[in-house]
């Protein structure tokens, strides 16, 4: 699976919880093709890839962008994507 950082703030936009979030990112994947019918895409790996993602596009730049793009506080993000990070630890 690969995830892009339009995916990553769209569903930071869009969701105000940690599974909200998953699911929106769930959906992208299915939309955009990317699911192989032979492996399903399960939440577990949509969890672990979102915190490789999130340490591989800098926190503090998803933050940014989504700032610019949503109504939403830099606070309000910030809490968002450490509940994200900290989902199943």
């Amino acid at each position: 699976m690969q995830f892009t950082l339009h995916m990553l703030v769209t569903a930071l936009s869009h969701n105000t919880t940690a599974d909200g979030v998953f699911s929106s990112l769930e959906m992208q994947m299915k939309a955009q093709g990317k699911e192989n019918p032979a492996q399903k895409i399960t939440r577990q790996q949509i969890v672990s890839d979102t915190n490789m993602a999130l340490d591989f596009f800098l926190k503090a730049r998803i933050i940014d962008r989504a700032v610019e793009e949503t109504s939403k506080t830099r606070e309000e993000l910030e809490t968002l994507l450490n509940d994200i990070e900290n989902y199943l630890v």
